[in-house]
């Protein structure tokens, strides 16, 4: 688990306790971990662009725990607090957000994203006990069309299903070969 942390390349970068993000957040305990993408295009969206600005306040009213692109992952708030990201309060309560940069122009890489952030959930779920079925897109809380790179037609599909398959795998390489559904 370890070696798949490392490969997955997290830095920490905390949204300051004083900041409104924070200030009402809620104690969790994760039971789902809810996948995002940034909706951001910007060659100067990444990972770390995407944690400053946070820090910063420039999102006033969201919030969530991972930022991920090609390179790093960037843990944003505390895995123990809830965020602002899922549109309901029983996904911000019960979940751990993770959003996956969508730069372009810049040689990004979607797929590397994709897998940096399925090795992250993979870890995440050995750390927290969370099945498979409990890693959802966005669009589960809210019908949202989120993560939409991994969407088809606004919704769970083939795509999703790969990445799903991603975490599946990287889970097993953890877990001694046997799967968590």
């Amino acid at each position: 688990m370890n070696r798949l942390a490392r490969e997955a390349n997290i830095k920490i970068r905390m949204v300051p306790a004083n900041s409104r993000q924070r200030r009402a957040a809620k104690k969790i305990r994760p039971t789902f971990l809810t996948i995002h993408s940034t909706a951001n295009h910007s060659s100067s969206a990444t990972a770390m662009q995407h944690s400053r600005a946070l820090c910063r306040g420039a999102f006033s009213n969201r919030s969530w725990h991972f930022t991920v692109d090609q390179y790093m992952v960037v843990q944003n708030l505390p895995l123990n607090e809830s965020g602002w990201h899922a549109g309901t309060a029983a996904g911000n309560h019960n979940s751990l957000g993770i959003e996956m940069c969508e730069a372009e122009n810049r040689g990004q890489n979607h797929f590397r994203t994709w897998d940096r952030a399925a090795k992250l959930v993979a870890v995440l779920m050995k750390r927290y006990n969370i099945n498979l079925r409990h890693v959802v897109p966005h669009y589960h809380w809210t019908g949202k069309n989120c993560p939409t790179p991994l969407l088809s037609n606004g919704r769970p599909g083939p795509k999703w299903g790969w990445f799903l398959s991603r975490v599946d795998y990287y889970y097993r390489c953890i877990n001694g070969g046997k799967p968590n559904r």
